[in-house]
């Protein structure tokens, strides 16, 4: 049997969560869920999520190497980052 696609939603926006759990989960994927890039490193740990999704503003630079290391530990991973920020980052 395949394993199901993870997807982690890093977004302390609620509705979005919301937004994105019941379309991803329609596309087959199971979404996890964190509200702060804490929590997300933490189950980024004990987990492999075939996607990330990253609201930019909720990384700093520890975060931005946590990522990374994510990312070195399982390449294949697609990461995705979201700003709500319409100027320049």
């Amino acid at each position: 049997m395949k394993r199901a696609r993870l997807l982690l939603l890093v977004d302390d926006h609620s509705y979005l969560v919301f937004l994105a759990d019941r379309a991803f989960g329609k596309g087959g994927y199971d979404v996890a869920t964190a509200f702060t890039a804490e929590d997300a490193f933490t189950r980024m740990n004990r987990e492999r999520f075939d996607v990330l999704i990253v609201e930019l503003g909720k990384l700093d630079t520890a975060g931005m190497a946590d990522l990374r290391r994510a990312k070195e530990r399982n390449p294949r991973t697609i990461v995705l980052l979201l700003s709500g920020n319409g100027g320049s980052f």
